[in-house]
């Protein structure tokens, strides 16, 4: 540095910076009509992510240190029982070698050539392998192969990405606004977005070690169906918007129970949590009825009620309603079949008619504009017209919400902190005599939205969970819904 010339930086420097003030003044030229006003607001969003990330994540080490040692033991003895099972004494017999359970080669092989299973599915290289294979053949070999995979998943993925990104028991992950095209929000080191939600072991390991600061409780601001909700002040189905408003029925459970062919009062809470997936949103993101049908078959057996047991269905396992009811997955998938073309024509032919709409408008106008002035330009399919502009705009609604709560705290000096921001939540980090306090912001904000934002045709519902305080063991595998 000190033999660098010195005029010629200094000239170097004033140029980078005249030039990149013109090429602002020339970008701001191009805005029109509501484009500035967007921009505006995702810069005040991107300040606040950026504070969020400051703020950080507190995490017990500890914890993650042991249940890496508890993994890891458990899936070596996983692979030790792998290894010396009378299917991998066969192979060695067979191939003069030992079998690797990791090489999709050797695991071709051996299944479908040294146990002459039949291959299910085929790929460009041979017998496919994959989990979905795997899953569907029922022996202990594979369940094990399975096992050991997810652990090794929580042990990299979430254990170690956490560890790795820990600075004095504290995570700070990025959160950007500027590189989903939904113009949704994303994260990273660690994705803090990829927090386990489905598999209960990998929720309760990788949640149980975050936990509040000393004297504080975690809380998660949810918007309650926050797509579904803000999809209806597009389509303005009136089925739909009857499902999404106070004694208007469960959509979710009423799925279910068509899925399943059982009443709605049958339908456990765990199925229907499950339904949310496999058919309510993958339909309503564009997802076909084959995958639905795949997803469902797979995932629907391996539910379990608190005692992790097999949830029933009329006093049998789910699997077993499930293999009575439709033989196999191809019936299932039938059944699937008859029922989107009922969901979309007979129970939401409105929603069905805005998706036709907003495509032949993209199609004629070459982008879709959202009620905050953002456009989805380029190339799209029918599935991204019709989603990007839900999911941009729901999210949007959330982060309004986080640009006027983290300014309200800081306006009455407040120690709580905003940590943490998923696609339809805000993660705090509050002071425990401060909760009530926090409790009156929210109140304040989310219930006005609709009178802020006039095309809204109904509040947006939300809820508010906390955990116990960090003194009595509270963390977020443990959050419970409070009155707000």
């Amino acid at each position: 540095m000190l033999r660098m010339p010195l005029d010629a930086l200094l000239e170097y420097n004033a140029k980078d910076t005249l030039y990149t003030y013109e090429l602002y003044q020339e970008q701001l030229g191009e805005f029109k009509g509501n484009e500035l006003e967007a921009y505006n607001f995702l810069h005040s969003g991107a300040i606040a992510m950026c504070e969020m990330s400051y703020n950080g994540i507190s995490i017990n080490e500890e914890f993650y240190l042991e249940a890496k040692k508890d993994l890891e033991t458990e899936r070596d003895a996983l692979i030790d029982e792998i290894n010396n099972s009378k299917e991998a004494r066969k192979y060695s017999r067979r191939k003069n070698k030992d079998f690797d359970y990791n090489s999709p080669k050797d695991l071709q092989v051996m299944l479908f050539d040294v146990l002459k299973l039949k291959s299910i599915k085929e790929t460009k290289t041979g017998h496919s392998v994959d989990e979905e294979v795997l899953s569907k053949i029922d022996i202990k070999l594979t369940k094990d192969i399975i096992t050991v995979r997810k652990l090794n998943k929580m042990i990299t993925t979430y254990v170690d990405g956490f560890l790795k990104r820990a600075a004095d028991s504290m995570l700070h992950p990025t959160f950007s606004l500027h590189r989903a095209r939904s113009f949704r929000s994303s994260s990273a080191d660690p994705n803090w977005q990829n927090v386990p939600k489905r598999d209960p072991k990998a929720k309760r390991i990788t949640r149980s070690g975050i936990i509040p600061r000393p004297g504080n409780v975690l809380g998660e601001l949810d918007f309650s169906g926050a797509e579904i909700s803000t999809s209806c002040y597009f389509h303005k189905d009136p089925t739909f918007i009857e499902y999404q408003t106070e004694g208007g029925g469960d959509m979710h459970r009423d799925a279910s129970a068509e899925l399943l062919k059982i009443k709605g009062d049958e339908v456990p809470k765990q199925v229907r949590q499950c339904t949310k997936g496999v058919w309510t949103f993958s339909q309503f993101y564009g997802s076909y009825y084959v995958s639905c049908a795949k997803q469902g078959w797979s995932d629907y057996p391996l539910l379990v009620d608190n005692d992790s047991n097999p949830i029933q269905i009329r006093d049998m396992d789910i699997k077993d309603w499930l293999t009575k009811t439709f033989k196999n997955q191809k019936g299932f998938e039938n059944h699937l079949k008859k029922f989107q073309d009922k969901f979309w024509n007979v129970w939401f032919k409105v929603y069905t008619k805005w998706k036709d709409k907003i495509c032949k408008e993209y199609i004629r106008k070459g982008y879709i504009e959202t009620p905050f002035g953002f456009r989805f330009k380029g190339l799209m399919d029918n599935k991204q017209a019709t989603n990007y502009i839900i999911q941009g705009t729901s999210f949007h609604l959330l982060l309004y919400t986080i640009i006027k709560f983290w300014a309200e705290c800081k306006k009455r000096g407040l120690r709580t902190l905003i940590i943490g921001q998923i696609h339809d939540s805000l993660i705090l980090d509050i002071p425990a005599e401060e909760i009530d306090e926090v409790k009156e912001i929210i109140a304040g904000i989310i219930p006005k939205l609709h009178e802020k934002f006039t095309w809204m045709d109904f509040p947006m519902g939300y809820d508010l969970e906390l955990s116990d305080v960090y003194e009595e063991g509270g963390s977020f595998a443990k959050m419970t819904t409070v009155k707000t």
